[in-house]
């Protein structure tokens, strides 16, 4: 195996305006369930010993592959 082809390709998955880096077969996963959910608020004036949710409309999801210059790791400021 050449030491290209044991790279992992990574992408960021953004939803909404967060934006993830994963190694790019668990983005294509989370991109899939994302694809299936619908975003819900809490409802705080309900009175009763459950929570209720307001139902939403289906999270911004969005999927960018990665080359390798494109990903940097800041160092922490002291």
């Amino acid at each position: 195996m050449t030491a290209r082809a044991s790279k992992v390709q990574h992408c960021v998955v953004s939803i909404n305006f967060e934006h993830f880096v994963l190694p790019k077969t668990d983005a294509l996963k989370l991109v899939d369930l994302m694809s299936k959910a619908t975003r819900v608020e809490r409802d705080f004036s309900a009175r009763e010993n459950f929570h209720k949710f307001d139902v939403l409309e289906a999270p911004k999801v969005e999927l960018e592959l990665l080359k390798d210059n494109q990903l940097k790791t800041k160092t922490p400021k002291e």
